[in-house]
């Protein structure tokens, strides 16, 4: 589906803030960030990235046009859920404020309350400029709870012209804790020209032998045939990791030369040794690949290799993974948080299982292991879904119209204010 010739026809000048841009993801918004640039950029919008980098003074922020998106890498401190540099945050908003001048910038647009919407609330409002701010996950899940963060995100959410969501669940939990009246739900997309065509054995050949190395259990996989179990993303405790171990521990009394392939890193060395410990302690260390960080430009080909994928996630936003396994027609098993549900019909187009049920998950991976008609029915559904319901002209289409409601409320308010004499 195309995107409407009202949209196509009106360039806007959008200046986005997040703390992911690639090649600095450490999750799911810098790819999602990414997408939804390079795509409004495609069609001709001026887009200007304000991404985390590795300046260490104003000189030495660095812009550079990718694509069509013009990204300015910045400092670290953008990349933090606390900001902790505040320095370096008020060097950021002294650069976007020049700009500005330059550009000047129909509209500011934070992924992620904390910091990266807080900063863009601040900048519209000095700046006389409407700003979107995007929910997108931990952000409300984790930080509603924090006495400091929960009271900016509260200020943040309510001084902002739209607030947006990657879950109905997400924003709901929004509503508790703030009182904002403009407001929608954006799913994620699936964008498979983002992602390399590349073969797994080109992928490997190309990283060398200390990569080959590191995974030449699983490389073993091409000799044999044996399912392969696996999930995707940066490996915190709410990514339910132990949940998974468990439940692949069960997958392997039925299929013992099954295979784990964890495609990613952890967030953390003490949750990486804690993880070791466990494979370690249950005993299926010779089943177990972790790749370590690889580009997302990679993921299709490494999702491919795998028989099932699995999100055991405690809570969740609108994961991108999950998505990608459907595009990469890959059955899904996810666990029923956050936005996967509004995602996945359960038994249509991939399997849902409560949160913390290894015994559950396990059941719903070895159904699909030996159901190869239930396994091709799940793959084709979420493959059609992903093409058509959750296409990324569907997505753009609908931030455009996000974009034009904000510029027209930002006029409400500054109208208001004028005939109140403000």
């Amino acid at each position: 589906m195309g995107i409407s010739q009202a949209n196509m026809e009106v360039r806007m000048k959008i200046c986005i803030v997040t703390f992911q841009y690639p090649p600095m993801i450490n999750g799911g918004v810098g790819s999602a960030v990414h997408r939804i640039a390079t795509n409004l950029g495609r069609l001709g919008h001026e887009i200007h990235v304000i991404s985390p980098g590795q300046a260490d003074s104003l000189s030495s922020i660095q812009s550079i046009k990718e694509n069509d998106v013009c990204v300015h890498r910045t400092f670290s401190s953008l990349g933090t859920h606390y900001g902790e540099n505040h320095l370096h945050l008020s060097v950021i908003g002294q650069y976007v404020a020049r700009l500005h001048e330059d550009i000047e910038f129909d509209l500011l647009h934070g992924f992620f309350l904390v910091p990266a919407g807080h900063l863009a609330v601040v900048l519209g409002k000095e700046l006389n400029l409407p700003v979107v701010v995007s929910i997108r996950g931990s952000d409300v899940e984790s930080f509603r709870y924090s006495p400091i963060l929960g009271h900016t995100m509260r200020w943040v959410l309510e001084e902002a012209h739209i607030v947006t969501s990657v879950s109905e669940e997400l924003l709901n939990k929004a509503k508790v804790m703030a009182q904002f009246n403009q407001y929608k739900v954006i799913t994620n997309a699936f964008d498979i020209n983002l992602f390399s065509k590349d073969e797994f054995k080109d992928i490997c050949q190309r990283k060398g032998f200390r990569f080959l190395w590191r995974i030449r259990k699983f490389v073993k996989r091409n000799e044999d045939t044996f399912p392969v179990v696996g999930t995707v993303g940066l490996f915190r405790p709410s990514k339910g990791l132990t949940i998974l171990l468990s439940a692949f521990q069960r997958v392997l009394e039925k299929y013992p030369n099954g295979h784990l392939l964890l495609v990613g890193d952890f967030a953390d060395p003490m949750e990486k040794q804690a993880c070791q410990n466990l494979i370690k302690k249950i005993n299926i260390k010779k089943k177990v690949t972790i790749t370590g960080r690889v580009p997302h430009i990679e993921i299709l080909t490494w999702l491919q290799e795998m028989d099932v994928f699995t999100l055991p996630s405690l809570h969740e936003g609108s994961p991108n993974a999950v998505l990608e396994a459907m595009g990469a027609k890959v059955p899904v098993v996810a666990t029923a948080v956050g936005g996967v549900p509004e995602t996945i019909v359960d038994g249509v187009d991939g399997i849902l299982v409560p949160p913390n049920d290894s015994k559950f998950l396990a059941e719903k991976i070895l159904d699909i292991c030996g159901n190869r008609a239930l396994k091709n029915a799940l793959t084709e559904a979420g493959w059609k879904k992903v093409m058509s319901v959750l296409s990324p002209e569907q997505e753009t289409r609908h931030w455009m119209e996000i974009y034009q409601t904000a510029i027209k409320e930002q006029r409400h308010r500054s109208y208001a204010k004028n005939l109140n004499g403000e």
